[in-house]
């Protein structure tokens, strides 16, 4: 993944209700594939109240309290113009939630989006999904006065957010006017931002927990202020690996700053566990592993023989079953993914001592303690990857940047690749090789040609490779470019103006010498004293 270079945008508040012109989630159809979860699928034109799945210039809102939706793997280009999820609608508890398999752009004038506006909601991005806004993100922004405390949650499962403006986390709240919980979850993947906006930093309403994943924003957050990485994690509205981290083993942040942007992960999985957040693996035997936590002892206990654990797996997180139950410092356990799917489990663990004689379940001084759940796939036909070879550069309108990138797969099906933008104004031209036939022999390079007919500023390309993988799994990468109102501006954007060129035309001529000369020997400009700006 290329670093990305995101800009900041200048933003105002506005209200989030939903209105008659807006596109609302209104379900009533289930997708097949998910009818186990109830889930309804995006790309379904009837379940929107418009009639036709969300176009760029449409705010979507989900307001009522109805299925899930999913926008699934096969879907590379879902769109909107800004979406509000959790927009007013019934009281709590409602369903307002989004899974994103495939991919989600936002365009428009507009200037936020929200997980999560006044009612609760849950976003998650899986692997092979991405979630591109050019608005900044609200993770539950506004306070529900008069209502039960809210929590609204962004889970990064393995996906890529990029947000172009601040993420914002949490309303800001009190006991009285209760607030408006914002939580984001970097369980694997990557979440880029623009930069951040604690809403309120006392950990009351507004946090983020880091395990597997990596979040990058722009710009120095590395220091003393109220909302840089050190302040966060003393308050505990940054943590790592959640309270098992932070209370039983001392995983911590890590974060450092390049010059351009700051790089935030953790470490210390307080497990070690195998195999790693979202690892692709291939189908057969696999042998889950961990290191169990410290014992602990009681008051007028003696120190327990060992950890404790159960042991949970399966292909549905609500339907698993154990594989080891109350075993005894246990550390690993051999599991069957024979087939095309994911896979998730789990270690739970017991440090007061053996669960058959000490009271877990009624004794409020102990407690088990319950793992993350870890997520693995298993596949016969790994998903392809892709790496831009372009790196950032600035054009001007209606000029190309050429493209490349290069493609990696195991050759055992057609492989696509699709160009795609945040700017609904980009171009993509002369693309080569679109698609490459089962049998080829990787690498290959991929090229196309990429115009903007206006001067845009900043903007993305993203290329996204994706094949018959079951697993439904994309490969994508992104990177920033510049497009300018002419060659004379983009080469301003690169270094300034040429010493000397006066008027800032590009070129250094007899204007520029006629204005030196008119001052040439004009008496120094320095002041006397001390002037007010």
């Amino acid at each position: 993944m290329k670093k990305l270079l995101l800009v900041m945008v200048v933003i105002l508040m506005f209200a989030g209700v939903a209105s008659a012109g807006d596109n609302n989630w209104t379900p009533t159809s289930l997708d097949p594939n998910e009818v186990l979860t109830e889930t309804a699928n995006w790309d379904v034109d009837i379940n929107w109240s418009a009639g036709h799945v969300p176009l760029s210039t449409e705010k979507i809102s989900f307001s009522i309290d109805t299925v899930p939706c999913l926008i699934d793997s096969d879907t590379l280009n879902a769109v909107t113009g800004q979406f509000v999820i959790g927009d007013n609608g019934p009281g709590l508890p409602a369903v307002h939630d989004l899974t994103i398999r495939g991919a989600l752009n936002t365009y428009g004038p507009t200037t936020w989006t929200s997980v999560g506006y006044n009612r609760q909601s849950t976003m998650s991005v899986e692997r092979g999904g991405s979630l591109t806004t050019e608005h900044r993100l609200g993770v539950g922004m506004i306070a529900n006065t008069g209502d039960a405390t809210t929590t609204s949650i962004l889970n990064v499962d393995g996906g890529v957010v990029d947000i172009t403006g601040n993420l914002q986390v949490g309303s800001v709240g009190d006991l009285v006017n209760l607030g408006h919980i914002g939580i984001v979850n970097v369980n694997a993947g990557l979440l880029a931002a623009t930069g951040w906006e604690w809403r309120d930093t006392d950990g009351l309403w507004s946090f983020m927990d880091i395990s597997h994943g990596t979040v990058i924003i722009d710009g120095d957050v590395t220091g003393d202020g109220a909302s840089d990485v050190p302040a966060l994690v003393a308050i505990g509205a940054l943590t790592a690996y959640g309270e098992q981290g932070d209370d039983l083993t001392g995983a911590e942040i890590v974060y450092s700053y390049d010059g351009m942007e700051t790089t935030i992960t953790a470490t210390g999985d307080p497990l070690n566990r195998y195999p790693a957040m979202d690892a692709v693996l291939p189908i057969g035997t696999v042998t889950l592993s961990w290191d169990n936590l410290p014992p602990e002892s009681l008051p007028g206990y003696p120190l327990p023989a060992g950890v404790w654990v159960d042991i949970w797996y399966g292909t549905n997180p609500s339907t698993w079953s154990q594989v080891g139950w109350h075993f005894i410092n246990e550390k690993s356990a051999s599991v069957s993914a024979s087939s095309n799917g994911t896979y998730y489990w789990r270690v739970d663990s017991y440090l007061n001592g053996d669960p058959t004689i000490m009271d877990y379940d009624n004794d409020p001084n102990i407690s088990a303690v319950e793992g993350m759940l870890m997520v693995f796939h298993a596949s016969d036909d790994f998903p392809p990857t892709v790496d831009i070879d372009t790196s950032p550069t600035i054009t001007w309108k209606n000029e190309p940047i050429h493209l490349s990138a290069t493609i990696d797969d195991d050759s055992k099906s057609q492989v696509d690749i699709v160009w795609t933008s945040d700017d609904p104004n980009a171009v993509f031209t002369n693309i080569v090789s679109a698609s490459y036939p089962m049998g080829t022999v990787y690498p290959v390079v991929s090229t196309a040609d990429v115009t903007v007919d206006y001067a845009s500023g900043q903007f993305t390309v993203t290329a996204t490779v994706s094949d018959s993988n079951p697993l439904g799994t994309v490969g994508f990468d992104i990177v920033q470019h510049d497009c300018a109102q002419d060659a004379c501006e983009a080469a301003r954007g690169l270094g300034g103006a040429l010493p000397g060129d006066i008027d800032v035309d590009c070129a250094v001529g007899g204007i520029d010498f006629t204005a030196i000369g008119a001052k040439w020997l004009d008496p120094s400009y320095a002041i006397t004293e001390p002037q007010p700006l």
